[in-house]
């Protein structure tokens, strides 16, 4: 289990350096930072962590890729499987972006059994994956990490609330992993110097 936890790490670490690297050495055209496309499952996956306390659950979960900046952005709906109402929440990947959801009135509340999106953006659209975008992207070869995903905080209409009590050590966790990849990686290509 140890390692299994240290693989996927490692393999989350990478993925957070390749999500701000690629793209980055072009300008953008500003039409490409609405488009996307999916990244395929065998380079990319959206990891769940497992929660079963929690209230609400990731449904229709897949990774796209922006085409104007190379980004990677989780793509999600969110269930109630609870019993209660809920008000507002949030979201994360275990490496530090958080979404969150508040209702605009008791007509609104995030009902058991109730699925909902967060606010979209009317402009964003998914285009084909074509070899020129695959190539542009580098979205070619081996995985190339994934993204973990947790409920942080719900908040239930009647003030009480669920927290995940291990985000902060896991945030803590990446963090440092990251610092050690880096510094690995770092020492690494100065010996092939």
């Amino acid at each position: 289990m140890k390692s299994l936890i240290n693989v996927l790490s490692i393999v989350l670490v990478v993925c957070a350096a390749a999500n701000h690297a690629s793209g980055q050495d072009r300008a953008i055209n500003p039409n490409e930072l609405h488009q996307f496309v999916v990244m395929p499952r065998d380079l990319g996956l959206p990891l769940l962590v497992a929660q079963p306390e929690a209230p609400l659950e990731f449904v229709e979960t897949r990774l796209l890729v922006n085409v104007g900046s190379g980004n990677w952005v989780p793509s999600f709906r969110i269930r109630n499987r609870g019993t209660k109402p809920i008000v507002a929440f949030t979201v994360a990947s275990a490496y530090g972006d958080e979404w969150g959801w508040k209702a605009q009135g008791s007509d609104n509340y995030l009902m058991p059994g109730r699925i909902t999106s967060l606010e979209e953006d009317s402009r964003d659209e998914i285009v084909p994956l074509t070899e020129t975008l695959q190539d542009r992207l580098k979205l070619r070869g081996s995985m190339k990490g994934i993204i973990a995903l947790l409920v942080v905080r719900v908040q239930y209409v009647d003030g009480s609330e669920f927290r995940e009590s291990g985000y902060d050590a896991l945030g803590k966790f990446f963090y440092t992993m990251h610092g050690a990849l880096s510094d690995r990686h770092f020492w690494s290509r100065k010996q092939q110097q």
